[in-house]
C-alpha cells in the first residue's frame, strides 16, 4: 500500500515537475520575448537616427560633383535600411500576438499546477520538503543556463550591431573628408580669385561646439566641471569617446582627453546610459571657415577685425561670386574712397554680365561701375517715389549723381579746381 502511494506520488511529483518546467520555459520565453522587444525598438530608432543623418549626407553631397559618385552605393544602403524599418509594424504586431499566447499558457499551467502543488506539499513532510527543495533548485539552475545562453546570444547581436554601426560612421566619416576637400579646394580656389591679401582657410572637424553642448546637456545634474568636458571636447572625436564608453576603457580615455583616471573613470559612469550613448552616436563635429585679413607677415583672423576690415575682408569674398544675382546695401559704409574704387568697383565690374543692384550714397559705385541701369529715389517724408531713371551718362541721371552725391555742381567744380591746382603744384 505504501509502495502504491509512494509509486502515485512519484508519479504526480513528475507530472508537477513537466508542469513546472514548462512554467519555467514560459516565464522565460516571455523574459526573452520582452527583451527582444526592448532590443528591437531601440535597434530600428537608432537605425531611423542614423538614416537621418545620412540623408543630411547625401543632401550635402548631392550638391559635390566631385563626390557625386558615391552617392547611388550610399542610397542603395539607405533604401535598405528604409526597408528593413517599414516592416517594424508587422513584427511588433507578431510579437504582441506572441506575448498573448504566451500569457495564457503560463495561467493555464498555473491553475492546472497550482493544485497539484497543493497536494504534493499536503502528502509530503520530511524528505518531502527536502525533495521540493532540491527540485527548485534543479529548476533554478536550468533558468540559470539559460540566461547564460541568452546572455551569449545577446552578445553576438551586440556585436553584429556594433559591426553595422562601424561601417555606417566609416561611411559618414568618407563623407565628411570628402566634404572637407571639396570646402578646402572651393577656399583655395577663392583665396586665388581674391587679389586684397583676403586668405579664406577651412580647419577640418575643429567646429567642436554642437559636441560640447550635447555632452552638456548629458552630464547635466552630475557635477562635471566645464573643464573637463571642454577637454573632452577638444581632445577627443566622437565616435572615439563612444567605443571607450562601451569598452569602459577609463585609461584611455585619461590618456587622449588628458584626464587624471578618477575623472575619466567617473565621466564614464555617468555617460554609460541610453540617452547618453544615443546622442553621442549622433554627435559630430564641423569644419570651421575662417576668413582672415593678411597684415604683413600675420592673418588676422575676422573675429578680431575692426568693422571696416571686416567689410575689407567680406565684401570681396562676396564679390567672387560671378553668377548668382547679388544685393548690396551701402557697401561703401566704413571703406574708404580708394579701397572702394581699387576692390568694390572693379569687382562689380569683373562680375559682369552677372547682375549686381547696389543701393548706394556714393557716386562712385554707379559712375566709375558704369551702371547699365540707375534709379534715384526720392521721398516725401512718408512715401518714397523715383525720380529718375536710365543709364549712368543718361543727362538725367548726371544731373541727380551731381546734385544728391557730389554735392552739387558747384561743391563738384571746386573738388576739380582743388585736385588739379594740387596737382599743378606736384
Amino acid at each position: 500500500m505504501l509502495g502504491g502511494a509512494s509509486d502515485l506520488l512519484s508519479m504526480q511529483r513528475e507530472e508537477l515537475r513537466r508542469k513546472e518546467s514548462q512554467l519555467i520555459s514560459t516565464i522565460r520565453e516571455l523574459e526573452r520575448l520582452t527583451q527582444i522587444q526592448g532590443i528591437l525598438a531601440s535597434i530600428f530608432n537608432t537605425q531611423e537616427q542614423q538614416n537621418n543623418r545620412i540623408t543630411g549626407v547625401i543632401g550635402e553631397m548631392a550638391q559635390i560633383p566631385q563626390i557625386a559618385s558615391a552617392l547611388p552605393e550610399i542610397e542603395r544602403g539607405l533604401e535598405l535600411s528604409n526597408e528593413l524599418i517599414s516592416i517594424k509594424p508587422s513584427i511588433d504586431n507578431t510579437l504582441r500576438r506572441a506575448a498573448v499566447a504566451i500569457r495564457e499558457k503560463d495561467i493555464e499551467l498555473r491553475e492546472s499546477a497550482a493544485p497539484l502543488r497543493a497536494h504534493l506539499e499536503e502528502a509530503e513532510s520530511g524528505l518531502g520538503q527536502i525533495t521540493s527543495q532540491l527540485r527548485n533548485v534543479d529548476a533554478e539552475l536550468a533558468a540559470l543556463q539559460e540566461v547564460d545562453d541568452r546572455i551569449i546570444q545577446l552578445e553576438n547581436r551586440r556585436d553584429e550591431v556594433s559591426k553595422q554601426r562601424a561601417l555606417i560612421l566609416d561611411d559618414v566619416e568618407a563623407a565628411e573628408e570628402a566634404l572637407f576637400k571639396s570646402r578646402a579646394a572651393i577656399a583655395r580656389a577663392t583665396t586665388a580669385q581674391i587679389t586684397n591679401n583676403v586668405v579664406i582657410v577651412v580647419d577640418h572637424l575643429a567646429d567642436s561646439s554642437s559636441f560640447r553642448a550635447s555632452l552638456q546637456e548629458s552630464l547635466r545634474g552630475s557635477n562635471t566641471r566645464s573643464n573637463v568636458i571642454d577637454a573632452v571636447a577638444e581632445r577627443v572625436m566622437p565616435r572615439q569617446l563612444l567605443e571607450l564608453i562601451e569598452d569602459n576603457d577609463a585609461a584611455g580615455l585619461a590618456a587622449a582627453a588628458d584626464l587624471s583616471p578618477e575623472r575619466a573613470d567617473r565621466l564614464i559612469q555617468n555617460l554609460n546610459n541610453e540617452d547618453a550613448l544615443q546622442a553621442l552616436a549622433r554627435a559630430s563635429l564641423s569644419d570651421l571657415v575662417d576668413f582672415r585679413l593678411r597684415d604683413g607677415i600675420t592673418d588676422k583672423s575676422v573675429d578680431v577685425l575692426s568693422t571696416g576690415q571686416k567689410c575689407a575682408v567680406t565684401l570681396p569674398v562676396i564679390l567672387s561670386e560671378e553668377r548668382r544675382t547679388l544685393i548690396l546695401d551701402q557697401p561703401e559704409d566704413h571703406l574708404d574712397n580708394a579701397y572702394l574704387v581699387d576692390h568694390v568697383v572693379k569687382g562689380i565690374l569683373k562680375r559682369n554680365p552677372a547682375q549686381t543692384i547696389v543701393a548706394t550714397h556714393n557716386a562712385n559705385i554707379p559712375v566709375l561701375g558704369s551702371a547699365e541701369h540707375v534709379v534715384v529715389l526720392a521721398s516725401d517724408g512718408k512715401n518714397g517715389s523715383v525720380a529718375t531713371e536710365g543709364r549712368f551718362d543718361d543727362a538725367g541721371v548726371v544731373k541727380w549723381i551731381t546734385g544728391l552725391m557730389e554735392g552739387g555742381r558747384d561743391a563738384f567744380a571746386r573738388r576739380s579746381e582743388f585736385y588739379a591746382s594740387h596737382d599743378r603744384t606736384d
